[in-house]
């Protein structure tokens, strides 16, 4: 099987996936990046080098190359770069796997306005009958492609597989003592929503719980957040730190107790998400994150609250730093979530064989995880389907 992974850019998220299909596909697999990383990601500690990722290709070095490799491969997994590079593959109705995230962060009127009907039209809805897959990077992406009648039956969780680090019992006990280590982490900017944070561990402060809350990260919400620190009093219990490397932050992620991520649904994934599981913190997840309603179960291996209802955000922090036999029983079933079905490995797996079974003319699908059918899930009900 020749296959072509085609992407904007790589990122840590994406590499431990490539490498597993580069294990099993060897040099039948080509990496072809359309585009530079942005500025702000390489800051944020997120640059690669791409000289020591086997199979990789900048597609501006050799266009003829690149261009011959996404029309004749067997599979091309395509996600992020510009359809013009797809253009003469689907109209030879070729088999091809689309990744995406919401078409409609900013709101579904965007679906109904005459340029975007055309356009969506042009680049999905007129693929429905071909061999054309959509790989549903979030909960609430196969929504936001039925609403405009894409991909009908065709549609299948996926999302993204940071590196999965095997922990052993012992590497996943918490050091006892009453301080409840909580952390955030990512871009402070308004809607990932870093402030819904402070305030979640100002009110537990308040009852008298030992808390400190480390906030990894910049953005232009980080003036804000240093002065609600000051007006909560918070100094000394709110730590704030700046971005650092990915491998010190999954170091971090291992160090604490809860991890609260606060974002909205302009969130498509969210792999924090996946690596505060891996680590085996008792994760409290925003609905709006579109890795949430995928990854975790409310009360079964993390907590769920409806995006922006901070009060219920809080009231689940409460209950994580009162019952320290809830943060590990939660810490323990996320990290076999993670160790089970959403690892690079698994992820791997699960796609060559759904590639496997569409090229002998064959139906495949998981039960659960990573290449299970997409359900159509509303954002407003978002919060209702992880109970």
């Amino acid at each position: 099987m020749t296959f072509v992974f085609l992407t904007n850019y790589v990122t840590h998220h994406q590499l431990p996936f490539y490498r597993e299909l580069r294990e099993v596909l060897g040099e039948d697999l080509h990496l072809i990046v359309s585009d530079k990383m942005e500025e702000e990601r390489v800051n944020m500690g997120w640059s690669i080098n791409t000289e020591e990722i086997p199979g990789y290709l900048y597609l501006e070095d050799d266009v003829e190359k690149a261009e011959r490799l996404i029309r004749e491969s067997d599979v091309v997994l395509c996600g992020g770069a510009d359809d013009y590079f797809l253009r003469e593959r689907l109209d030879k109705r070729k088999f091809t796997l689309r990744y995406y995230e919401r078409l409609f962060k900013d709101g579904y009127w965007h679906a109904f306005t005459p340029k975007s009907f055309t356009k969506n039209r042009n680049r999905h809805v007129r693929f429905k009958n071909d061999p054309v897959y959509l790989l549903c990077a979030g909960a609430y992406v196969a929504h936001d492609f039925n609403l405009i009648g894409a991909y009908p039956g065709k549609k299948y969780k996926w999302g993204y597989f940071p590196e999965f680090i095997e922990y052993s019992e012992d590497e996943m006990k918490r050091k006892s003592g009453s301080e409840i280590r909580v952390l955030w982490t990512g871009r402070m900017i308004d809607w990932k929503h870093p402030e819904h944070a402070v305030v979640a561990a100002a009110k537990c402060i308040e009852q008298g719980f030992d808390i400190k809350l480390t906030m990894i990260g910049e953005g232009d919400q980080s003036e804000n957040i240093d002065r609600m620190i000051k007006e909560y009093g918070l100094e000394g219990t709110v730590i704030r730190r700046p971005f650092i490397a990915p491998s010190e932050v999954r170091e971090e992620m291992r160090r604490s107790d809860v991890y609260l991520c606060t974002s909205d649904f302009k969130e498509g994934w969210g792999a924090v998400v996946n690596e505060a599981m891996n680590a085996g913190c008792a994760v409290v997840g925003s609905s709006g994150a579109g890795s949430v309603p995928f990854l975790l179960k409310h009360e079964v291996n993390g907590m769920v609250y409806p995006s922006e209802e901070k009060g219920i955000l809080a009231n689940a922090l409460y209950a994580l730093c009162e019952d320290p036999t809830l943060r590990k029983r939660f810490g323990r079933e996320a990290y076999r979530t993670i160790a089970s079905e959403w690892n690079p490995k698994e992820a791997c797996r699960r796609l060559l064989a759904f590639c496997e079974a569409v090229l002998a003319g064959k139906e495949y699908a998981e039960e659960s995880g990573p290449m299970s059918k997409a359900e159509i899930i509303r954002p407003k009900n978002g919060w209702i389907s992880c109970l």
